[in-house]
C-alpha cells in the first residue's frame, strides 16, 4: 500500500441501519442544525473468507456514481451511531481504492482492426484450448 499521509484523515461511519462507510468527514452547522458532509462514501463490505471465521473487507461506492455526478452527501448526526478516525491501515486501503477515481483516465491507442482481429483470435484460441 501507498503513503496518504498528505491526504486528508477518512472517518469511519457506522449508521443506524447498520451500513458502514469509510469517508472523508466535514463537520457542518451549529449545535441547533448540526450535520456531517460526507465527500466520497465507499461502503464497507465484509465478504466471508475461504478461512472459516474471518472476512475480506472490501468496498464499494455508497451512491452509485451514475446515479450522482459529484459524489458529497449531508448526512444528519442522528443517523450515525459511530464516528471515529478510520486505522492507519483502512485509510491506506481506502484512499488505495480510490486512486482509479481520481485519476485521469488513461489515453486509449488505437490499434489497427488486424492487430485487433488478431488478439481476439489469439485470446478465444487460448480459451478454446486451455
Amino acid at each position: 500500500m501507498a503513503e496518504y499521509s498528505e491526504y486528508p484523515r477518512v472517518k469511519f461511519i457506522r449508521l443506524d441501519n447498520g451500513d458502514d462507510l469509510l469517508a472523508e468527514v466535514v463537520e457542518v452547522g451549529d449545535d441547533d442544525n448540526f450535520m456531517f458532509h460526507l465527500v466520497n462514501p465507499l461502503k464497507v463490505l465484509y465478504i466471508p473468507s475461504e478461512k472459516q471465521g474471518y472476512y475480506v473487507v472490501s468496498f464499494m461506492p455508497w451512491v452509485f456514481p451514475r446515479m450522482v455526478d459529484i459524489q458529497e452527501f449531508t448526512l444528519q448526526v442522528d443517523k450515525v451511531v459511530i464516528i471515529c478516525d478510520a486505522s492507519d491501515k483502512m485509510n491506506s486501503y481506502y484512499w488505495d481504492s480510490m486512486q482509479d477515481t481520481l485519476k485521469p483516465p488513461r489515453e486509449v491507442i488505437p490499434e489497427s482492426e488486424e492487430d485487433t482481429l488478431d488478439n481476439i483470435d489469439e485470446y478465444i484460441t487460448k480459451r478454446i484450448y486451455h
